[in-house]
């Protein structure tokens, strides 16, 4: 089988040129009246055909309106004191706290408990300190 071996020319050609012969713009002459008053009243015709509210919703295709904004305040703020409410009477009292290892001390305000917390922290941390210095101070002698 003999294969051939042909030269195929490739010749340089330029890109095409985009044409630029945009339609040309016409400028709008003004409104006439006929046709403004045709436009009004296809429009009443429309709107006096549209149909109602309600049944756009039952039909879905548009959502209930949703609570004004007094009925919605209203209702949030009577919900936020239902909750308030829930919370203040399941609160535990200060003995189920201390039994439960919450507080620290029976006889300190529960405000004060954090402070309290802390006084007993940097005590400890002195009476520490104190004795190792003592410690060290009883070996070198």
């Amino acid at each position: 089988m003999a294969t051939e071996n042909k030269k195929v020319e490739v010749k340089a050609t330029r890109p095409r040129k985009r044409s630029r012969n945009f339609p040309k713009v016409k400028k709008h002459a003004p409104p006439d009246n006929e046709a403004l008053n045709a436009l009004a009243t296809s429009l009443e015709s429309d709107i006096k055909n549209r149909e109602n509210v309600n049944n756009l919703i039952q039909k879905k295709i548009i959502k209930k309106p949703a609570l004004q904004n007094t009925e919605s305040t209203n209702l949030e703020q009577q919900m936020k004191t239902d909750k308030l409410k829930m919370k203040l009477t399941n609160k535990p009292s200060a003995n189920e706290l201390y039994e439960n290892g919450v507080l620290k001390h029976k006889n300190v305000a529960s405000k004060l408990q954090n402070s309290a917390n802390d006084l007993e922290q940097k005590l400890k941390k002195d009476i520490l300190k104190k004795n190792i210095q003592n410690a060290s101070g009883k070996e070198t002698e």
